[in-house]
């Protein structure tokens, strides 16, 4: 199915969703890398510096998965390319490893999330159905039983391969 731009950028929008952004962040354990948690302590010298001057350190009252969360955002481009279908994810960290990790991670996340809901629609139509499928089947019943009193009544039963009455 050809996907308009719409479709696309409610794609890239789900890619970027909350849920999704802190599933790839515990399963990774992003909570553990000062990259992410700086109040694990600074990553590089320049982070050094600046937390020696105030500036760097965790804001107060924030939590650690929003300090995580804030630092994996920042670092995360969901975009689809100009007179594309495509959609990009890219991700810049430290760990090389990491980087093309978390990509990959998104996609299979994202993709797996998708068959799950289409699999719970599915189950929420079919529990929505079954009570009118039940009282359709009552309805048939009474129809076939309705018909073969009438056929009774008619002497018109038909049986055999050549579908020959019953008087015949």
């Amino acid at each position: 199915v050809r996907m308009d731009k719409e479709a696309i950028n409610t794609h890239v929008r789900a890619l970027l969703s909350p849920a999704l952004g802190q599933g790839i962040a515990d399963s990774l354990k992003l909570v553990e890398r000062p990259e992410f948690n700086p109040a694990l302590g600074p990553v590089d010298t320049l982070g050094s510096i600046l937390r020696l001057a105030g500036i760097g350190a965790p804001r107060a009252g924030e939590s650690e998965q929003d300090r995580v969360l804030n630092r994996f955002y920042e670092r995360l481009e969901v975009y689809s390319p100009k007179e594309s279908r495509a959609i990009a994810i890219r991700f810049t960290s430290n760990d090389p490893d990491l980087a093309a990790e978390v990509p990959n991670s998104l996609a299979e996340a994202y993709r797996h999330s998708l068959a799950e809901q289409s699999i719970v629609e599915t189950d929420e139509v079919q529990q929505a159905l079954a009570p009118k499928i039940e009282k359709l089947r009552d309805e048939v019943v009474e129809a076939e039983a309705a018909v073969e009193k009438f056929r009774g009544e008619a002497d018109i039963f038909k049986g055999g391969q050549q579908a020959t009455g019953l008087n015949e």
